[in-house]
């Protein structure tokens, strides 16, 4: 039997499916630091972010946005109700504030839309949308800045949404769970490897949608996919035919006859299409979160990590450039795909600033497998290392230093998703099985 997608597994191990609620009720942190319930009642969240005032905006994956004040429950600023898909890995999935909040008023989501069919492949799409909060804290006036990012498999969606030092929107993209062209899922999923589509990658985009002047794909044989039919031009799920004789056909898919002389369906055409500009970095399998280091006033190249669900090999932390190539489906980890015995650093390929494998890794991640949230640590403020992230397939958060060299257990029994460091520099995580938000505060 294969292993299941990485990410159902998260969604299976914070349904408690795969562990009992008791194992993570009993959260044990180094000394001195604490664990509280910040707001609950907030049905699967998501992602969250901080209004300038410290207000605290909560994404759930059922398409409501809630906004927490402090003081009272949590209130709904927005019910995208009928137009969001929420599925086990579709929904509202991703929550920003912009960084001219003030004068602005924008806020950005990333939510699987509703096209007619929530079960079909074609009847659900990610987009990347902007609303404006009103001064009651309403959302309103939806403005579509990406459209259409297939979500074939309903699952390997991504979703996270992040602005950098630059005042850039980065956009974090799986590559939809199943091959666009064969049909097939896992390894054999070629959609990263592919820069005509959006998936499996990293974008960048300007607060309005525009493309900015230095990503790395322009000029001749590139355009805006911000609206792209791919599934529509090329349909989706189409299985993989065998060939006469064996023969496999060039995009992994064979044609022909299969067993029994049994004639089947020839695939269609590969259609491909220019190569989109809005890509930042590709090859990524799943790219659930990013964390961008506040620690780094650089402007143009700020510092920031990917948190990329893996396969059947490996989980990965990746570090952010601009034009890099992560390797999925050819690698996964530190390994050519399926073969822990090729390992050497390859061709184009940026190599993981940490991976740890599926009970093949060396302790403290030797018993994880679901890499979730991550978060940079607010220099001076008595947290250790450099940088937390989450794990929820053994319910554990670790520190790890700058270049990955140094992993160390910190906190146990936390069924953290997404990790994010408030204005209090406490560090926040959503806790989607129990429907609420909580802090961990330093000593």
């Amino acid at each position: 039997m294969r292993r299941p997608s990485a990410l159902a597994v998260v969604l299976l191990v914070i349904l408690g499916l795969l562990l009992p609620v008791d194992a993570l009720a009993a959260i044990e942190l180094p000394s001195g630091f604490t664990n509280q319930l910040v707001v609950g009642g907030v049905p699967n969240p998501t992602a969250i972010d901080w209004l300038p005032n410290g207000e605290l905006l909560i994404a759930t994956r059922g398409g409501v946005v809630y906004r927490f004040t402090g003081s009272e429950p949590a209130q709904q600023a927005l019910s995208l109700g009928g137009a969001v898909c929420p599925g086990s890995e579709t929904g509202l999935l991703g929550l920003a504030v912009d960084p001219q909040f003030a004068t602005d008023r924008f806020i950005y989501l990333y939510y699987t839309l509703n096209r007619g069919n929530c079960n079909s492949a074609a009847g659900r799409a990610n987009r990347v949308a902007r609303f404006t909060m009103s001064t009651q804290g309403a959302l309103s006036g939806e403005q579509v800045l990406i459209d259409n990012i297939p979500a074939v498999g309903g699952n390997h969606n991504g979703g996270d949404l992040q602005f950098g030092n630059d005042r850039l929107l980065y956009i974090s993209v799986g590559d939809s769970g199943q091959d666009f062209h064969t049909g097939k899922g896992q390894d054999a999923n070629g959609n990263a490897r592919r820069l005509d589509v959006l998936n499996g990658k990293i974008l960048r985009i300007e607060k309005y949608g525009a493309i900015p002047a230095d990503n790395p794909f322009a000029g001749a044989g590139t355009a805006s996919c911000a609206g792209a039919e791919v599934v529509r031009r090329q349909g989706a799920g189409v299985s993989a035919q065998k060939a006469k004789k064996g023969k496999k056909g060039k995009w992994g898919g064979n044609r022909g006859k299969g067993k029994k002389g049994k004639k089947k369906k020839k695939l269609p055409p590969l259609v491909l299409g220019p190569t989109c500009q809005e890509i930042f970095a590709t090859g990524l399998r799943n790219p659930y979160r990013i964390a961008f280091d506040q620690n780094d006033p650089s402007l143009e190249d700020q510092r920031f990590f990917i948190n990329d669900v893996g396969g059947d090999g490996f989980e990965e932390i990746n570090e952010g450039a601009i034009g890099a190539d992560y390797g999925w489906n050819v690698r996964e980890g530190p390994c050519a795909i399926n073969n822990f015995n090729s390992c050497t650093p390859t061709g184009p390929f940026k190599e993981p600033i940490y991976s740890f494998g599926h009970g093949h890794s060396a302790a403290p991640t030797s018993s994880c497998s679901v890499v979730t949230g991550g978060a940079f640590v607010p220099a001076g403020r008595g947290w250790p290392a450099e940088y937390l992230f989450a794990d929820l397939g053994c319910g554990t958060i670790f520190s790890m230093n700058r270049n990955g060299s140094v992993v160390t257990e910190f906190g146990t029994g936390v069924a953290a998703t997404h990790l994010a460091f408030g204005p209090d520099n406490a560090l926040y995580y959503t806790d989607f099985s129990s429907g609420s938000v909580h802090k961990i505060t330093a000593p």
